[in-house]
């Protein structure tokens, strides 16, 4: 339990002191819950059109002052950072409110946290009080307007979700137990609406309105489900149950009629009919399955008589979502006689009477009602949001806009105008610190802070946006060991320079030198041609900004790194005296609660922006394959000749690598594991500690129909593959010339001019490459044929200069000539290399003995074969290794005589063999 249990909350809240007059930022006080009640922290509420109804108060007693809200979902952190909160602040404040057409967020304080810890530390029960047993502190909820009390006939019947204890109760004010206000200012009461109110950081509510769900579904998007999604929702789906290929008609393209749309198109129906007065809703409405649209302003006749035309008779289900009695009407009548079935959701005017002739009874119409789309609170809606998490139900779609906190009002503005379906209310820009005091200064300036998400895409990934398109200019540190790569998730590995796009600061710093990883992970993102386009003139290292003392607080420092202790002690030093404005932290793995703490307290200038992770803890060198830069690796092979703590951050190292890779993949693998293999077996058995038990909701992402195999291997088993020479051509020039994070050197190779002494070969930056990397050393000869022709032909046409057009043509094609032709002269390059080396080294004989050493029998045959070869001086000497290592492999116990014959010819050459082979 939280140490504020029992304790009275001090938080933000909006109250609404009068009808129709805008809503009020007050502190207030939230009192603890009593018996059969729960205390809630909330982060995330919308806005619904009965909050509005009842803030206007026409027609009804007003009850006033109020804290309106009734759609919610949020989560509190864990205890470790209650007690991180008590030393340095009063309460925790992130608040996120939806309109349901609105989602508002708001952020108090530990904004950078709380984006890092949106899918660990998701909770929401803050408090419980007395016989209170289905719920505790840390459970994950969504409360809801009307509740689910158990006991009586209603909830006892599968057919009713119609509670007599907790059925919706506009004019009550107070809470049930004792008849009294859990919020008060200053000692005065604040009333309840609807046992909810979620318009606050904290909230109190009966136990039995509270429905406790999947701890790592999105609160941000399954709050929308409390009320407005699920009444439509559940009216098509659990009521109107239409068949698929069925017709069904919603009238009213609000949020409800949206979702009684998305149940319709989830049961399967052909033609779902939109029928509303405002045609830009039509628009929007399509991707909610809505394929045909009516306003009846358009029509000179009654509009279920316009349907019943198009649709030979009448719908076979319709909707209605508006509360206008006319439109209840018109929906009842427009479904075809002897099996329509018309559903009512909105609620109408309390004086309004709904007419319609006996005789659509009698011809087998039907028309029913719904009540929060016939869903039992605590029962049905943690399976709707299981079917969300599989993805049967999108609820993405129902936000469209965004409004800061600090402009509710403009959320109620909005859908009083009827301008919106579903607004996100996004933080008030400006300075978030570690601190409770929140700080808007220069918030215009900051329409685009950094590390932002932009965009999900469809496949799951993410693009974000690093830097800052305020005045300042932008820093960006990164560590002496790994730096930035962003991987999107696909069917494979993919590469995606999100990181830095829509960056328009300045990237200061220098080259690294030292390290494991170092500028690798950025380098195979981004080509420094596509960094300067981006305004990144420069990379620093951050253990050289610690030793730096410039003060530079007109800069804002966007810093990647690995989640090490040498890391997160040289920030430490940095926030205890920052040289900059701004720090906005990426860590490229999962942090420690230990790390949060350093951090937190290190912060005491308030420096911080956010904290997020961004897994990228490895090295994606093309779309099928990644590294970890583990040197030397093949020695943790043979655990009993490495020390165990060396052995163990070893396994600690791929384990973080796997596991960034699954994460950045948004994929929890199945795991197996090669029993014959020690090491196998305990790298397998730590990632599955690591994904199963420790950070099991970190991994808990939406089921897909197949799982991941992560499969541990010991290379051991297979050790005649690397002592067979390639014949591809990525691997030809790894094994003969080098490559490294997608980089090939040959300062080494004389006759090639400055600017081909290094050279990239990236499948991500090079059309070639991409379509050739697999292919035999024979036909990369005829490929480059191909391409030095379509070269040379664009050389002659650039060379047909004869008037103005052609030299303005010729200018506006340049950079891509340029291009091409730094493309050619590379490929040129290394295939001509590579075959002098070929030639050189006689490789073609060395292979075609290589295989018959591998694949063939006759051990006299190939004793030969191999003697011949030890005895030519122009066979290399890793080539001479590896020929004598395969005999060994095939013939070791047939013929030990001829192989210690072998060895000492072997043994009788100069030794230079290649690093790595012993």
């Amino acid at each position: 339990m939280s140490n504020t249990a029992g304790q009275i909350i001090k938080c933000r809240a909006a109250v609404a002191w009068e009808a129709g007059k805008p809503l009020v930022i007050e502190e207030v006080e939230v009192a603890p819950p009593k018996a059969g009640e729960v205390r809630l922290k909330i982060l995330y509420t919308s806005l619904c059109h009965t909050d509005v109804y009842f803030w206007e108060a026409k027609g009804q007693t007003p009850l006033f002052p109020r804290i309106f809200g009734h759609e919610a979902g949020g989560y509190v952190y864990s205890h470790l950072f209650f007690k991180l909160s008590v030393i340095r602040i009063e309460s925790l404040s992130i608040n996120f409110f939806v309109l349901s057409s609105v989602i508002l967020y708001h952020v108090h304080w530990f904004i950078h946290y709380t984006t890092l810890y949106q899918t660990r530390l998701r909770k929401i029960v803050e408090s419980v009080g007395e016989g209170v047993t289905h719920l505790k502190p840390g459970d994950h909820a969504l409360p809801v307007f009307t509740g689910e009390c158990g006991e009586c006939p209603h909830c006892k019947s599968e057919e009713s979700n119609m509670c007599d204890l907790l059925r919706i109760n506009t004019d009550r004010g107070v809470m049930i137990h004792d008849q009294e206000s859990r919020f008060s200012i200053k000692g005065k009461p604040i009333y309840h609406f609807v046992g909810t109110s979620t318009f606050s950081e904290y909230t109190v509510v009966h136990a039995g309105c509270v429905a406790k769900i999947n701890p790592e579904a999105p609160l941000d998007k399954v709050c929308v489900l409390s009320c407005g999604i699920c009444t439509g929702l559940g009216a098509t789906i659990n009521v109107a149950k239409p068949k698929p290929g069925s017709s069904v008609a919603v009238f009213g393209l609000g949020a409800v009629g949206l979702a009684a749309a998305e149940g319709a198109r989830i049961s399967g129906a052909s033609r779902i009919i939109g029928v509303d007065l405002v045609s830009s809703r039509f628009e929007l409405a399509k991707k909610f399955g809505v394929n045909e649209f009516v306003n009846p302003k358009d029509h000179n006749k009654p509009v279920q008589e316009v349907i019943a035309e198009m649709t030979n008779g009448g719908v076979d289900r319709s909707v209605e979502c508006t509360g206008s009695i006319q439109a209840m009407i018109s929906a009842f009548e427009c479904v075809h006689d002897g099996w329509g079935v018309a559903v009512l959701v909105g609620v109408p005017s309390k004086d309004d009477a709904f007419k319609t002739h006996p005789t659509n009874f009698l011809n087998e119409r039907t028309l029913k009602g719904t009540f929060y789309g016939n869903y039992k609170p605590r029962t049905d809606l943690p399976n709707v949001v299981e079917k969300y998490m599989r993805g049967e139900l999108e609820l993405e779609k129902f936000i469209t806009h965004t409004v800061p906190f600090s402009e509710i009002n403009k959320a109620f503005d909005l859908m009083l105008k009827g301008e919106s379906i579903s607004e996100e209310i996004v933080p008030d820009r400006g300075r978030f610190s570690f601190r409770e005091k929140e700080k808007e200064k220069n918030k215009n300036k900051r329409e685009e802070s950094a590390g932002v998400i932009r965009e999900v895409l469809p496949d799951g990934s993410c693009k974000v946006a690093l830097g800052s398109s305020g005045n300042g200019e932008t820093i960006t540190a990164l560590p002496n060991e790994m730096e930035a790569v962003v991987p999107r998730k696909s069917d494979k590995i993919k590469i995606m320079g999100g990181a830095l796009r829509g960056s328009t600061g300045k990237l200061i710093g220098v080259d690294g030198t030292d390290g494991i990883v170092k500028v690798s992970i950025v380098s195979v993102v981004y080509s420094q041609s596509e960094l300067l386009q981006k305004e990144v003139f420069l990379v620093e290292l951050v253990d050289s900004i610690t030793k730096s003392k410039e003060l530079m607080s007109h800069l804002k420092a966007v810093y990647f790194l690995r989640p090490t202790t040498e890391n997160i002690q040289h920030l430490r030093r940095q926030l205890a005296a920052p040289r900059f404005g701004e720090y906005h932290l990426f860590f490229s793995n999962i942090l420690k609660d230990t790390q949060i703490h350093i951090l937190a307290d290190s912060d005491e200038h308030e420096a911080v922006q956010q904290v997020q992770e961004f897994y990228a803890d490895f090295v994606a060198v093309d779309p099928y394959h990644f590294t970890l830069h583990i040197p030397s690796s093949y020695i943790y092979m043979l655990p009993a000749v490495v020390d165990p703590s060396t052995l163990q951050r070893f396994c600690d190292r791929v384990v973080d690598g796997v596991a960034a890779v699954f994460l950045a993949l948004k994929r929890r693998p199945v795991i197996r594991y090669q029993r014959t293999s020690d090491i196998a077996k305990r790298i397998a058995h730590e990632a599955n500690k690591l994904m199963y038990q420790e950070e099991s909701g970190l991994f808990d992402f939406r089921r897909t129909e197949v799982s991941p195999l992560l499969l541990a291997l010991d290379r051991r088993d297979d050790p005649v593959t690397p002592l067979l020479n390639q014949w591809t051509y990525q691997a030809m020039v790894h094994e003969l010339i080098g490559i490294q994070d997608n980089k090939v050197d040959l300062k080494s190779i004389d006759k090639f001019s400055k600017d081909q002494e290094e050279v990239v070969l990236s499948s991500e930056q090079d059309s070639f490459f991409k379509a050739n990397m697999y292919e035999n050393f024979g036909d990369i000869g005829m490929n480059i044929k191909r391409l030095v022709d379509e070269f040379q032909q664009v050389s002659k046409s650039n060379q047909n200069i004869q008037t103005i057009e052609d030299m303005a043509k010729f200018v506006d094609n340049y950079p891509e000539y340029r291009k091409m032709h730094g493309n050619v002269s590379k490929h040129v390059t290394l295939v001509t290399e590579m075959s002098k080396i070929v030639q050189q080294r006689k490789l073609m004989t060395v292979s075609q003995t290589e295989q018959e050493l591998a694949c063939n029998g006759g051990q006299g045959a190939a004793f030969e074969a191999v003697t011949n070869l030890l005895n030519d001086d122009s066979i290399s000497d890793v080539d001479r290794l590896r020929l004598v290592m395969l005999y060994a492999l095939r013939y070791e116990k047939d013929s030990p005589v001829q192989l210690m014959q072998l060895f000492n010819k072997l043994a009788s050459r100069s030794a230079k063999y290649k690093s790595g082979f012993y």
